[in-house]
C-alpha cells in the first residue's frame, strides 16, 4: 500500500523539479546554439550555378494546333524536371566535361523545377567549387537538346533537337548563409522559448518574493534572506531574541526540508555561536532548558505530517526559498497549520544559493570572519 506521506512528498517536488527542467531546457537550448553554429561555421562551402531552360512548343501550320502546341509544351515541362535528375542525363554530362564522378553522384547534385504556370524549367547545380558548378551546368546544357531530341524521337514532333535549350545562365551563386546561420537562428529561437517557458513557470508556480507571496498567503511578511551575506542571519537571530512575541522559542516551517526550515534553523545556530547566544535546534515540542537562550524546531510539515494536525509550541515562522518552494506547497502548509490552530507569525524568504553550504565555507579555516555583500537582508515589517 502507498503510502500517503511519500506520495504527498513527491508530488509537491513535482512543480519544482519542472522549475528546474524548464531552466535547463534553456540552458541546453543556449548551448546548441554554440555547438550547432561552430559545428555549420566548419562545414565545407557550397555554390550553385542555376540554368533557365524554355522548353519550345512544336511547329503548328494554324491558330488550333498553336494552343495545343502550347499546352502540350507545358505539360511537357512536368516530364522533363524529372528528367534532368536522371541518370542517363547523368552519364551523358559526364563523358561531356569528362568528370570522374559516377552518374548517380552527379546527378544528386542536381535539382530541377517548372517554373509556375509556364514552359520553364530552372536547374540547380550543387557543387564544393564555383568553377565545379559551372562546368557541370555547361555539361548539363550541351547534351539537353540531344539528350531530348533522344526523349522524342518516337514522339513525331519535327525539329525535336531544339525543342529544349538554355535560354538564362548558368549563374552561380554562393549556398547561403544557411550554412551557420540557420542552426544559430533556431537555435536562438528554441533558446529563447524555453527561456520565457522557465521565466513563467516560476513566476506563475513558484515563490519569487516576500511581499507577494506574504499577501497570497494572508500572513505578515517577516524577513526576506540573502544567502549570499552570513551577517542577515545575524541580525535575524538578534530580532528573535529581542521579539518579545516569540518569547525564546520559535518553530520554522517550510512544506519540506528542501524547502529551507531545517537550513535556516542549523543556520541560525552558528549565528547563536558568532552572537554567543545559546541556540537549540530540535525536531521534537517542548520548553527551553535553563542552558538555552533560544529553541528551534523545525518541521517539515507535508513530509512530517500530511494527513494529521501539526503540535507544537511557541510562535511560528514559515519558511520558503525563492524559486525552489512551489506556491501551491506553501498554501497546503499554511491551510494545515491553520487547521490546527497554528496562525504563523509571519513569512521567511530565502533566496541565493544552498544557506547551509554557504555557512560551511564562511565559517571554515578558523578565521571567525564572516563575509562581507553589498546586498543586505531585507527586513519587512516589524
Amino acid at each position: 500500500m502507498t503510502n500517503p506521506r511519500n506520495t504527498t512528498s513527491i508530488t509537491k517536488r513535482i512543480p519544482a523539479a519542472m522549475g528546474n527542467i524548464a531552466v535547463g531546457f534553456a540552458l541546453f537550448a543556449v548551448i546548441g546554439v554554440i555547438v550547432g553554429s561552430l559545428w555549420a561555421a566548419t562545414r565545407a562551402t557550397e555554390y550553385k550555378a542555376t540554368t533557365l531552360y524554355y522548353l519550345r512548343p512544336p511547329e503548328t501550320t494554324d491558330a488550333t494546333q498553336a494552343l495545343t502546341a502550347d499546352m502540350y509544351s507545358f505539360n511537357r515541362a512536368k516530364l522533363y524536371v524529372s528528367l534532368f535528375t536522371s541518370t542517363e542525363l547523368a552519364d551523358r554530362a559526364a563523358k561531356r566535361i569528362r568528370s570522374d564522378k559516377s552518374p548517380s553522384d552527379l546527378a544528386a547534385s542536381v535539382s530541377a523545377s517548372d517554373v509556375y504556370q509556364t514552359s520553364l524549367i530552372s536547374v540547380t547545380v550543387t557543387a564544393p567549387t564555383s568553377d565545379e558548378a559551372l562546368l557541370i551546368a555547361r555539361g548539363y546544357a550541351s547534351e539537353v537538346p540531344s539528350y531530348a531530341a533522344h526523349v522524342e524521337k518516337d514522339s513525331g514532333l519535327r525539329n525535336a533537337a531544339g525543342l529544349i535549350a538554355a535560354v538564362d545562365g548558368p549563374r552561380t551563386s554562393e549556398a547561403g548563409t544557411g550554412g551557420w546561420m540557420i542552426p544559430a537562428i533556431a537555435g536562438a529561437a528554441f533558446g529563447l522559448v524555453g527561456a520565457l517557458l522557465s521565466l513563467w513557470y516560476r513566476r506563475r508556480f513558484l515563490v519569487d518574493d516576500l511581499v507577494s507571496i506574504s499577501a497570497s498567503l494572508g500572513i505578515s511578511p517577516y524577513v526576506e534572506l540573502d544567502s549570499r551575506d552570513p551577517d542577515t542571519v545575524d541580525r535575524l537571530t538578534a530580532r528573535v531574541m529581542s521579539d518579545p512575541e516569540i518569547k525564546h522559542v520559535l518553530t520554522l516551517a517550510s512544506p519540506t526540508q528542501g524547502d529551507g526550515a531545517k537550513a535556516l534553523a542549523e543556520a541560525m545556530a552558528e549565528s547563536g555561536d558568532r552572537l554567543d547566544i545559546a541556540v537549540r535546534v530540535v525536531n521534537s515540542e517542548g520548553h527551553p532548558q535553563s542552558s538555552d537562550d533560544l529553541k528551534l524546531t523545525w518541521r517539515a510539515v507535508l513530509e512530517e505530517t500530511p494527513t494529521r494536525h501539526v503540535h507544537t509550541s511557541g510562535p511560528l515562522l514559515v519558511v520558503a526559498r525563492r524559486y525552489v518552494t512551489t506556491k501551491s506547497g506553501l498554501q497546503n502548509t499554511v491551510r494545515l497549520l491553520s487547521a490546527s490552530g497554528l496562525d504563523p507569525a509571519g513569512v521567511v524568504v530565502l533566496k541565493g544559493r544552498s544557506l547551509r553550504s554557504r555557512f560551511r565555507r564562511s565559517t571554515s579555516g578558523g578565521s571567525g570572519e564572516r563575509a562581507e555583500s553589498s546586498t543586505p537582508a531585507v527586513p519587512v515589517g516589524g
